[in-house]
């Protein structure tokens, strides 16, 4: 076992260099991976506005698939309306991972679910980005060598009473990447990994199906925590039980059509038999893995599938 993790370590090394752009978007996922349940990316130009040549995404299925990056670039919006699109169109790739998840704040308990998260932005080569600067007056502080800038935020508004407010914090790490938080702790323990010298990729060895994931445009990853979750509702956990051990979400823009792969202990199925349960079409693969295609068309179905989805990765939106 410790040889086939060392050889495959060696192909991650072999696949790129240290200083290629899949290199650094590599090590922010592999800085995430552990560090949250649920892990989503995307290059830049999709969040930008831009879809690959030959895609014919619905605007409708667009906006529910970019959920997970929606806090933070609403985030960095609330400092200067723009700073989100600029950021985006010069970077490569954004990740966020995300977990604790939570329902809203409020009486009513509407809007989208709340969660610990953290964003890294991959920046191309050529952008220069003087964080401080479009940040304005953010107070900033230094730890380590890093200088960050916290600021606070107002959620939307709902129909409840009140707007709840969260905080963001942001630093430039290397000239690779921009790294947003709403826990401050987060942020210093994501930084020194993305600024250590050469690849790790320690986790990516780990991660079923990585080869698979990493040819995708939009992806996202939930590896499985069972205990200790004190909001199962939030966490879209209701119909998932304890055998299920991953999930994988990928998006084939050129035959407009997301795979949702489940991972679950072979020999029991009350996962993949509730959910369908609930209007999905899961299909066993093979012992253990099971599959669903979904064709991203602007109907209900199609719609109501996607957003269902999302929720299982934790991403759902209390209405």
């Amino acid at each position: 076992m410790r040889i086939a993790i060392v050889l495959f370590a060696l192909l991650l090394l072999s696949s790129c260099s240290s200083n290629s752009p899949v290199a650094e978007e590599w090590r922010a996922a592999d800085a995430l991976i552990p560090r949250f349940e649920t892990v989503f990316y995307a290059k830049g130009s999709l969040l930008s506005g831009s879809i690959p040549s030959g895609a014919d995404f619905t605007s409708q299925s667009r906006r529910v698939l970019i959920l997970p990056f929606g806090a933070v670039l609403s985030g960095l919006n609330s400092r200067g309306q723009g700073i989100a699109n600029e950021i985006l169109s010069n970077s490569s790739a954004v990740l966020v991972g995300a977990g604790d998840f939570r329902s809203p704040e409020g009486p009513l308990g509407l809007g989208p679910i709340r969660s610990r998260y953290c964003s890294i932005v991959v920046l191309k080569r050529q952008y220069t980005f003087d964080l401080g600067q479009r940040l304005g007056e953010a107070p900033s502080s230094s730890e380590g060598g890093i200088r960050i800038w916290s600021w606070s935020k107002q959620l939307l508004k709902s129909s409840e009473n009140g707007s709840p407010v969260t905080q963001l914090n942001a630093a430039k790490v290397g000239p690779s990447y921009l790294l947003f938080c709403n826990e401050l702790k987060d942020l210093r323990n994501i930084a020194p990994r993305l600024d250590s010298p050469g690849l790790q990729n320690l986790e990516l060895n780990r991660t079923r199906d990585w080869k698979l994931i990493s040819q995708h445009d939009l992806w996202g990853y939930r590896s499985y925590r069972h205990a200790g979750i004190p909001d199962r509702s939030a966490a879209g956990l209701q119909d998932v039980s304890a055998e299920a051990q991953n999930l994988i979400l990928m998006v084939d823009f050129e035959k407009n059509t997301s795979l949702i792969r489940l991972y679950c202990e072979v020999g029991k199925e009350q996962t993949p038999a509730r959910l369908n349960q609930r209007g999905l079409r899961f299909r066993e693969r093979e012992m253990g893995i099971w599959d669903m295609k979904l064709t991203l068309r602007d109907d209900e179905e199609s719609f109501e599938r996607i957003f269902h989805v999302m929720s299982l990765f934790g991403f759902g939106i209390n209405i």
